[in-house]
């Protein structure tokens, strides 16, 4: 016997689970069988039999046809197919399997499981096949596991973001119980009331944070970062325009309320002040540093993000929140593409990716002199929340006013766009620029 042989005949299934299937759409067609067709196809079946009784009656009752044991007996006979089901006693008894057709969606959530499952077996069988056969390119068979694994993760995030309208209230449901139980909001607090309050906080789903050169869109983020690790969130960091120390100085001086110029060139050396709240940054920082994950590449493109998100969610370390800094320093996926449709391309990607996961998906964008998404409308269309920050102007030199005495310039973060409340308001904001965080004016 083939070692794929043994692999076939020990594959993951649940025959009872098949014939409860099959004996709720007997036993209550009209709409048992509606029930079943939303959660399982025919190829779910392991059982060759059971995929042809599933197909059939899902032909009569397309064709409007009874469906029910002595129908289905008489169209398998004028079909010879009786014996391929295992005869007229096999179909008796699978309509009196089931004790009650309303336990359909059970018995067809987990034949789609073992479906599943058995996909899994078969991509593991293929993947030492190709290593047997392709042992002088490692490269080309992690890959080609790779895009295998997700795949398959693909189809069964598709399947997650499909629910009928009864399941998909009693979800709903559950989680505004939840919500009110332990009082907990939907989003992570920004840290600014007012955002806060308006906007639900960072919640799942692609935000966008506009400005122009130097406008804080980076001190947003990272602002961002720490708030989402103080929630107890893995985030993963792309920091694509510098290294991945200054992102953690950045963090610190943050978390310390710490001039990020001190940090950065600590010459002379440290007050006594200063250390005691480096210090205390760096607790701090301790308590959720192995929540994150920072990649300096500047390589990146978005689907190799994305890609390699999916690929670590799915491998059991599950990712909180994505932090790309910035979206239009990405690599393009394609080059023979417009720089227009480059950009579309990555905000496509970034909103898919935090569709798929439930997460939020953070990138700063740059604006151009008109405060427009420089590139690409696109991003502004994809997102769900679009905070765009908009600083005052020198009437003589129409570049930012200058700060107060503490450095501190004034803002407004303009929320243009948010899916999860009001939108079209602006809120007087501060940007300290040297301690790396806003603060509400």
């Amino acid at each position: 016997m083939s070692a794929r042989t043994e692999t076939l005949q020990a594959m993951p299934c649940s025959p009872e689970m098949e014939r409860g299937v099959l004996s709720c759409m007997m036993q209550a067609p009209e709409w048992a069988l509606a029930k079943a067709q939303e959660t399982v196809q025919a190829d779910h079946f392991h059982s060759p039999a059971h995929r042809l009784l599933f197909r059939l009656m899902a032909e009569m009752s397309r064709d409007g046809l009874p469906v029910e044991p002595t129908a289905i007996q008489q169209l398998l006979m004028d079909r010879r197919q009786m014996e391929a089901v295992g005869g007229p006693a096999t179909v008796a008894e699978i309509y009196t399997f089931s004790p009650t057709p309303v336990n359909v969606t059970h018995y067809a959530s987990q034949v789609r499981e073992k479906a599943m499952l058995r996909r899994v077996v078969l991509a593991a069988y293929d993947a030492l096949s190709d290593v047997q056969c392709s042992q002088d390119d490692p490269e080309g068979v992690l890959s080609r596991f790779e895009a295998s694994a997700l795949s398959l993760r693909g189809e069964r995030a598709a399947d997650e973001l499909t629910m009928d309208g009864r399941a998909a209230l009693l979800a709903t449901i559950d989680k505004l119980e939840n919500q009110m139980l332990r009082q907990e909001p939907d989003g992570v607090p920004w840290g600014l009331p007012q955002l806060d309050t308006r906007t639900g906080g960072i919640s799942p789903g692609l935000t966008i944070i506009g400005a122009e050169t130097s406008g804080g869109k980076s001190v947003l983020a990272t602002q961002a970062a720490v708030a989402l690790l103080r929630a107890g969130k893995q985030v993963d960091f792309y920091s694509l325009e510098m290294p991945i120390d200054l992102c953690i100085r950045r963090m610190l001086a943050h978390i310390g309320n710490l001039p990020f110029g001190r940090l950065r060139n600590p010459v002379p050396a440290l007050t006594d002040g200063e250390l005691t709240d480096f210090h205390r940054a760096l607790r701090e920082f301790l308590t959720f540093a192995d929540l994150l994950r920072i990649c300096a590449d500047g390589g990146k493109t978005a689907e190799g993000i994305h890609d390699e998100t999916r690929r670590r969610h799915s491998s059991g370390k599950p990712v909180g929140a994505v932090i790309v800094d910035y979206v239009q320093r990405l690599q393009p996926m394609d080059t023979r593409a417009s720089s227009e449709q480059q950009l579309t391309d990555a905000s496509r990607m970034l909103k898919r990716l935090a569709d798929a996961l439930t997460i939020p998906v953070i990138s700063p964008v740059q604006l151009n002199d008109a405060g427009q998404v420089r590139g690409s409308r696109m991003l502004g269309m994809d997102c769900d929340l679009f905070v765009k920050i908009g600083h005052q102007k020198d009437e003589d030199t129409n570049e930012p006013a200058p700060g107060d005495e503490q450095g501190r310039r004034s803002c407004t973060l303009w929320v243009e766009k948010n899916h999860n409340g009001e939108r079209w308001f602006g809120i007087p904001a501060l940007l300290d620029g040297a301690r790396m965080r806003f603060t509400e004016d």
